[in-house]
């Protein structure tokens, strides 16, 4: 049955069972045989079927090549092919796409840490406030876009473009993360710098004008201690000359 499925070149019939045959059948032959890497080379064959017709038949073949990437290693390409998958839910009138998560990803909020009282102390809390105000400018949404809906548009565009051989990586170019300790950041200390620079510039130009204005006073003070200094010279110059001597008088003849 596998090898008369991965004969076919061109179906007679171009609907959904024939699609989900040509998916699913490949897909269960290599997941319940633990065959991870056939499931990882996985791929929609043929190549010219009308595969975004019928995107639940893609949606078995992506999802057991990302299981099969995840059980041999290949985390990158497990990443790749979880974003790819979506379930369809109704809500209301409208049809929601949901994204899947694998079940690393689901936990459970039970976090002692929730139930405990919050201690913030006065210092904490006005250092806070003070963060705040220094950010406090006016709205412009033409500021904020919505990233999600620009990086899907780019995605479908890759899409349409390379067809199965599309590199999620690549299409955003993204890097490869290095490991790197992390650094330990003092969140006070951190504040204490970042209101310090925001009040720097106003500080910086009161400095100047009073230092000015100190500078000023100072030549003042000097010129005086100048002319002092040059009158007390002059007085103790006077002090210190000699007196005079009286001419000897004659002696009586």
């Amino acid at each position: 049955m596998l090898d008369q499925i991965l004969s076919v070149e061109k179906p007679n019939v171009l609907n959904f069972a024939t699609a989900f045959a040509l998916a699913a059948i490949p897909s269960r032959y290599a997941l319940e045989r633990g065959q991870w890497a056939d499931s990882v080379a996985l791929a929609l064959k043929p190549g010219d079927f009308p595969w975004a017709r019928f995107p639940q038949a893609e949606a078995i073949l992506v999802f057991s090549r990302g299981l099969g990437a995840a059980r041999s290693g290949n985390l990158a390409q497990a990443r790749d092919d979880q974003t790819r998958l979506a379930a369809l839910r109704v809500y209301g009138d409208v049809l929601m796409v949901q994204t899947l998560l694998w079940s690393d990803e689901v936990r459970e909020a039970a976090f002692p840490s929730l139930d405990e009282p919050v201690k913030i102390s006065s210092q904490e809390l006005e250092l806070s406030k003070q963060l705040v105000e220094s950010l406090v400018s006016e709205f412009e949404p033409a500021q904020f876009v919505d990233e999600y809906q620009q990086e899907l548009r780019t995605l479908i565009t890759a899409k349409l473009e390379q067809g199965d051989a599309i590199d999620t990586a690549a299409t955003f170019g993204e890097q490869p993360e290095e490991e790197a300790g992390g650094e330990v950041i003092d969140l006070m200390e951190a504040l204490r710098q970042s209101i310090a620079s925001k009040r720097g510039g106003s500080d910086a130009a009161k400095s100047s004008s009073s230092g000015s204005s100190k500078s000023g006073s100072g030549a003042k003070s000097t010129s005086k201690s100048a002319e002092g200094g040059a009158k007390s010279s002059g007085d103790a110059a006077k002090k210190k000359a000699p007196a005079k001597k009286a001419p000897a008088k004659k002696a009586a003849s």
